[in-house]
């Protein structure tokens, strides 16, 4: 019963963060959006996980790695989520 507990609050806290990584991608479109105290914060914060899909998936000046990351994110939420119920 407490795996479970934990399982679900793990689950929640990667629900948030996964939130946080979307507000990182939809900041980026806009120009000095990261200059802001939020803005850094919220660069700071999402920037570790994202920071090694940088750079495989770019096509001239657009760079579509986020979703190469936010697929291997929500393959990782949905097997969490599998194993809780």
């Amino acid at each position: 019963m407490i795996l479970y507990y934990f399982m679900y609050a793990l689950y929640i806290l990667l629900c948030i963060y996964e939130g946080i990584i979307l507000i990182s991608i939809l900041m980026s479109w806009i120009p000095n959006a990261y200059n802001t105290k939020i803005g850094n914060a919220i660069y700071q914060i999402s920037n570790w996980y994202m920071k090694p899909f940088r750079g495989w998936l770019v096509l001239g000046i657009l760079d579509f790695t986020p979703i190469i990351g936010l697929g291997i994110y929500q393959f990782i939420l949905q097997f969490i989520m599998q194993f809780i119920f």
